[in-house]
Formats: C-alpha cells, sequence, structure tokens
C-alpha cells in the first residue's frame, strides 16, 4: 500500500526555496565541470541521477501542498507567498531538468568507461597508446566523494 504524504503547516514554506537554491548550485557546478567530464566519477555521477531523480519525482507533492494552502485562509501576506513558492517549484523543475540533462552525455560516457575498464582489466593488450590513456587518466575520487557537491542527500 502506498504511503499517504504527510501534509505540512503553512509555517514549512521555506523548505521550497532551501531546494530551488541548491538545484541552481549544483546546476552552476555542473555547467562548469561538464566541459570536464574526467573530474566526476561514476559515483558522483549516479548520485546525481539518484539525488535529483527522487527530487523530480516528489515535486508533484510541493505543488500538491501548495495548492492546499491556497484553499486554506491565509493572510495576504501568506497568499502572496504561496503564490510566489508555486512558481519556484516551476523553477525547481526546470533547474531539475536541466541538470538531469546535463549530466546525462555524463552518464553515457560513464558506461563508456566501465567498459574499457572491464576489458582492460581482463587482461586484453589490444589497446592502442591513446584507449590506454584515456583508462589510466580516469581520476579515482573516493577520497573527495563525501566534500563534492553532489554527494549529499537531499529530502
Amino acid at each position: 500500500m502506498a504511503q499517504r504524504p504527510d501534509w505540512q503547516p503553512i509555517s514549512r514554506l521555506p523548505l521550497i526555496d532551501a531546494m530551488l537554491q541548491d538545484a541552481e548550485e549544483h546546476y552552476q557546478t555542473l555547467l562548469q565541470a561538464s566541459p570536464k567530464p574526467h573530474v566526476l566519477d561514476d559515483y558522483i555521477v549516479g548520485r546525481l541521477f539518484e539525488v535529483f531523480g527522487n527530487q523530480k519525482d516528489v515535486l508533484w507533492l510541493f505543488e500538491e501542498q501548495l495548492a492546499r494552502w491556497k484553499m486554506d485562509k491565509l493572510s495576504v501576506g501568506q497568499r502572496h507567498e504561496v503564490d510566489r513558492l508555486s512558481e519556484q517549484v516551476g523553477r525547481c523543475r526546470t533547474v531539475i531538468q536541466s541538470i538531469l540533462s546535463l549530466a546525462e552525455p555524463l552518464k553515457q560516457g560513464r558506461s563508456k568507461r566501465s567498459s574499457l575498464r572491464a576489458i582492460s582489466n581482463s587482461g586484453s593488450n589490444s589497446f592502442s597508446a591513446k584507449e590506454s590513456h584515456i583508462i589510466e587518466a580516469q581520476p579515482h575520487l573516493d577520497s573527495k566523494r563525501s566534500s563534492s557537491p553532489f554527494a549529499s542527500s537531499h529530502n
């Protein structure tokens, strides 16, 4: 049985702004990293899809919550804020979709790198010098995962 949403009181309004700000910061970071995909390891690329895919999937909850608040008796200031946040959710949807679109080529490159590593690890020495260099040049960012802006989970 599907779990029912836990509808929030109007005092939870700031949560939407924080989610949008976080998504915009991640988008800017990803935009800067996209010309240098080698700086993002497989874990980080996977986390991008996990975190922002999940956020994309729950945006309907924010839209529904805002619609419920609009039906409440609100002060003029609260109504203005609910309207503003409805627009913010729309912006958030756009930014999250942009993040996922920017990350898609990285995901494609990720599966190619994994295939190259698997072949390399199988003992095949049939790579050209260029292919061997690509395999060896892949960074291992295990020690930096926790400090990565893409490694944190958002609810």
